[in-house]
């Protein structure tokens, strides 16, 4: 998404998307994941004002998702992204954005709360996912749906249209072992 965006020299033009809208799914936890979920979410006409490249903008105009996924195989506490990059989502004008309360209880191991007392920054985080958790839909026309302890297992060919993706089967992972050595 962001080279397609950015022309960046390797990108190719994107290939016609579908009419309407849909969804995508962003697989990742880092900063990178959430910009890519605030580009794809932010209004077309705010990315036309920037550097980002017009045959990229031009899909975005004929095709901007109104769901995307940002789906991670680790919890929210081993998530990569910085307090910044969340805020950034959490203030984005006509964007849903959901977290859910048990995936961040699930991924509240015991080596998870040792991180998090550990690390200042990291609380601070933790701290603003569960402010964020759980809020009421107001009806926005779009969402970015943060996902936890989830990775995708399977990649489904849409049977609409051979050749485009129609879905991604996600499955839940377990954190295991030690604080600041967990793995799925």
């Amino acid at each position: 998404v962001l080279g397609a965006v950015h022309a960046h020299a390797r990108a190719p033009p994107p290939a016609p998307p579908p009419r309407g809208g849909g969804a995508a799914v962003v697989v990742g936890q880092g900063n990178v994941a959430l910009d890519c979920a605030r580009v794809l979410t932010s209004p077309v006409e705010a990315l036309a004002a920037t550097d980002a490249c017009s045959h990229a903008v031009e899909v975005l105009r004929e095709a901007r998702p109104s769901l995307v996924s940002v789906a991670g195989r680790r919890g929210h506490v081993q998530a990569a992204f910085t307090i910044k990059e969340l805020r950034e989502l959490t203030k984005l004008e006509d964007v849903y954005l959901r977290i859910r309360g048990e995936e961040l209880e699930m991924g509240m191991t015991q080596a998870s709360a040792e991180e998090v007392a550990s690390q200042r920054a990291k609380k601070r985080l933790v701290e603003l996912l569960h402010k964020s958790a759980d809020a009421p839909f107001n009806h926005q026309p779009r969402a970015i749906d943060l996902r936890f302890l989830m990775r995708p297992v399977e990649l489904r060919e849409d049977p609409n249209r051979p050749g485009w993706l129609g879905s991604v089967v996600m499955e839940r992972t377990k954190l295991a072992g030690p604080a600041g050595a967990q793995s799925c």
